[in-house]
C-alpha cells in the first residue's frame, strides 16, 4: 500500500522525566506504520530538565526549525506527536501555533489523545 500522507514527527522530553522519548518515538512510529503516513524527518527538543518543557516556543530550536522546513517543503501537510502538550502547554501559545499551521494547509495529529485540533479547526 503506498501512502499520499507525508509528516514531520515531533517529540519532546527532558531526560531526567520519569518517561523518556522513546515511549513518545515509539507511539508515533507504531501510529504512522498503522495509518500508512511517511515520516520525512522527525525534530526532537531536548530541555534540560523536566521544568524547562514549558518554556515559549521560542526557546525550542528543533520546532521552530520543523515550522520553517514546513514552509519550505508544502508536500508536507502533517506533524505528528505522541501528545498535543508536545507541542505547547500554554492554550494560548498552543492555538497561536496550531492557526499557524493550518494558514499554511498543515494538520497536527495526536497519537494518544482525540484529535480535536481536526474537530475544533476542520483542518
Amino acid at each position: 500500500m503506498e501512502t499520499n500522507k507525508k509528516a514531520y514527527a515531533y517529540c519532546k522530553y527532558a531526560p531526567n522525566c520519569k518517561t523518556d522519548g522513546k515511549n513518545q518515538i515509539a507511539e508515533i512510529i507504531s501510529y504512522a506504520n498503522t495509518m500508512n503516513i511517511s515520516i520525512v524527518d522527525w525534530y526532537c527538543d531536548f530541555p534540560k530538565y523536566c521544568s524547562d518543557l514549558d518554556k515559549s516556543i521560542t526557546s525550542r530550536e528543533k520546532f521552530n526549525q520543523l515550522v520553517e522546513d514546513l514552509e519550505k517543503n508544502p508536500e508536507v501537510k502533517y506533524i505528528i506527536v505522541s501528545s498535543i502538550d508536545r507541542i505547547h502547554r500554554n492554550c494560548r501559545s498552543l492555538l497561536e501555533i496550531i492557526e499557524k499551521l493550518k494558514s499554511i494547509g498543515v494538520e497536527v495529529i495526536t497519537v494518544d489523545e482525540f484529535d480535536f485540533i481536526k474537530s475544533y479547526f476542520k483542518v
